[in-house]
Parts: C-alpha cells; structure tokens; sequence
C-alpha cells in the first residue's frame, strides 16, 4: 500500500461514530503510521494523513454569514440547505453578523461558498 492509500485509510479511522474527527482516534492513527517502514515513508504517511484530515475538519465546517442576525428559524432553513447540498448530516455549523455584507447572506463550507448578498451584487455590475 502506498502513503497516500495508507493515510487515506488512517482518515477514515479517525472519525468517531458521528462521523467527526476525533482526537483519541487521531492519537491512535498517528501511532499506528509510525509502527514500521523507514523514517521517510512514516514522514510521507503523516504529511498527507496531516492535509487529509485538516480538508475533513474544514469540510465539516460551516460558517453562515448574515448582514443582520439571522433567526433561528432562518438559520435552521440555512442549515437544512447546506446539508441537503452536501448530502452530510456531521456539520458543525457557526454563525457570524458581517454587516459589510450590505444584505443578504454568505455560507462558507470548506471550500465551497454560496454567496446571496447586497454587496456581491453591487460588486458585479461595477
């Protein structure tokens, strides 16, 4: 198995029964990638197991911002987007006013962002 095959599989051992990462499971995955093999392909197995598990903790991420606070019953709305989006029900999911927004609202999740606001809007016909 290569390094990148291994660290993928440590991955997938690292999340706990809601599908988080968890640290104790991490613990035991780092010392499982060091039994064995040469100083070299240990560094190999750790970098990406390293990178693979920080885009799983961003992913599973959410940030939603709004211009204003949002309601509850907004934010659960928001929510249930997100997750039908991604098909993931292990969100972690935060809120956050930025009234630069003008309007509106932006929802960060890992790499993907929907964006629905005043000063985007104003951004693309200038």
């Amino acid at each position: 198995m290569n390094a990148a095959d291994e660290a993928k599989l440590l991955v997938e051992c690292s999340a706990g029964p809601d599908g988080r990462i968890d640290p104790k499971r991490v613990a035991a995955a780092c010392e499982v990638a060091c039994r064995g093999g040469s100083a070299a392909r240990k560094l190999a197995v750790l970098r990406k197991y390293e990178r693979l598990v920080q885009r799983k903790a961003r992913a599973a991420s959410v940030t939603v911002e709004s211009s204003a606070e949002l309601s509850d019953a907004a934010f659960e709305r928001l929510k249930k987007f997100v997750e039908s989006q991604t098909g993931r029900g292990d969100l972690t999911f935060a809120r956050r006013v930025d009234p630069s927004l003008i309007g509106g609202v932006r929802i960060i999740c890992g790499d993907i962002i929907w964006e629905r606001s005043a000063k985007l809007s104003l951004e693309s016909i200038m």
